[in-house]
């Protein structure tokens, strides 16, 4: 299923609104997610020597990178954080 989010990027300031598929793991979501800022904002965050995490403040939880948005019941209209 498709949802609506919205995820924070605090290193930008930024707020960005993703399509995402709530049943795709976050690991794939994060390259999906990173890639697209990199490209928006035009510099380089994609995940080769970094790693970041996707936080779901609304429950106080990170999400892990094998498991999916389902997983953590994030629905459309949801807040993500990218740290």
């Amino acid at each position: 299923m498709t949802i609506y989010v919205e995820i924070e990027v605090p290193i930008f300031g930024n707020i960005y609104d993703f399509k995402l598929e709530s049943k795709e793991n976050i690991e794939v979501l994060l390259e999906e997610i990173t890639s697209a800022i990199s490209q928006k904002e035009q510099c380089c965050i994609e995940q080769k020597n970094k790693t970041f995490v996707l936080c779901f403040p609304e429950k106080s939880k990170l999400l892990h990178p094998k498991k999916c948005l389902k997983d953590y019941e994030i629905v459309t209209g949801s807040r993500l954080l990218l740290v």
